[in-house]
């Protein structure tokens, strides 16, 4: 399946010039724009998460016209209703770390996932990643993951996943699952990640920056990492089956109720494949997949 019919070069080229922009602004974002709310299934929300989320949706409306766009924080229509459709679909997770953010940690970012839908089916064909605090944007074009700084203009492809730590290690317990996964003996904190953004997490992993990462999130927390994963080998593996799922649909997700329906039903783990019987065996998988 090709994605260069949705996605072309010239498309992408223009996409990057509204995102540039819109990185800077959230770069310098006021303190004021930071004040948030609960949402209705316990996660926070803040001013600056809506600001940039209406933002991003003109941006993909004028660029990608075709495609059906979907927000984090905007209301979901029934996934069963979405996956019946044969389209093209955007997911935006105007901010991915929120609570990073709100804690003054630069630990977050934009994140978009374009999708072709098909037979009930998910099948990732373009992907992008901005990070505020350092002015990367990594994104697919073609068959390509590319890297363009903001602050710089400095562009790179990249070929090939790094086999050197890219990112200084760091580890943030945030969940007592975690705090069960670090003090497991078995356990290194030098092979996973977890920043507090599934799509960092993600991100850093397909950059080689980690051996893997296991997500057990909503669909739009790594929709934007996925195509730049997939692009540089990697895909998510089901823990229980040890399969690797290049494309996910109805079976993956939980049926019910609607503010779950974007859920994975199952943690995943996204690895390389060479990389994925190594990584089973630091983790607690028996343990892990029944506590998630």
């Amino acid at each position: 399946m090709s994605h260069n019919v949705y996605f072309t070069q010239d498309k992408i080229d223009g996409f990057l010039t509204s995102i540039v922009q819109l990185l800077r602004s959230i770069s310098t974002s006021k303190r004021d724009q930071l004040s948030f709310s609960n949402k209705s299934d316990g996660s926070f929300v803040t001013k600056l998460d809506i600001e940039i989320e209406q933002r991003l949706t003109q941006v993909c409306a004028e660029c990608f016209p075709e495609a059906l766009v979907l927000s984090e924080e905007s209301p979901l229509p029934k996934r069963s209703e979405i996956l019946l459709r044969d389209g093209i679909l955007l997911i935006l997770d105007p901010i991915d770390g929120t609570q990073n953010v709100i804690g003054s940690l630069p630990l977050y970012c934009l994140s978009i996932g374009g999708f072709k839908i098909e037979d009930g089916d998910l099948y990732p064909l373009f992907g992008l990643i901005g990070i505020p605090a350092t002015g990367e944007i990594f994104y697919t074009c073609d068959d390509k993951v590319c890297e363009l700084n903001v602050f710089t203009g400095e562009k790179n492809t990249i070929h090939e996943r790094q086999s050197n730590i890219r990112k200084p290690e760091l580890f943030l317990v945030n969940d007592y699952h975690l705090i069960s996964l670090a003090t497991h003996s078995d356990y290194s904190l030098m092979r996973f990640r977890c920043t507090g953004s599934t799509a960092l997490d993600a991100l850093y992993t397909a950059l080689g920056a980690s051996r893997g990462c296991i997500v057990s999130a909503y669909l739009w927390d790594f929709a934007g990492a996925w195509a730049i994963a997939n692009r540089l080998g990697l895909h998510f593996w089901q823990l229980d089956t040890n399969v690797a799922c290049k494309h996910l649909g109805n079976k993956h997700f939980h049926d019910h109720p609607q503010s779950k329906e974007w859920l994975l039903s199952k943690p995943l783990l996204l690895s390389k494949e060479d990389d994925v019987e190594h990584c089973l065996t630091v983790l607690p998988v028996k343990k892990l997949c029944g506590e998630l």
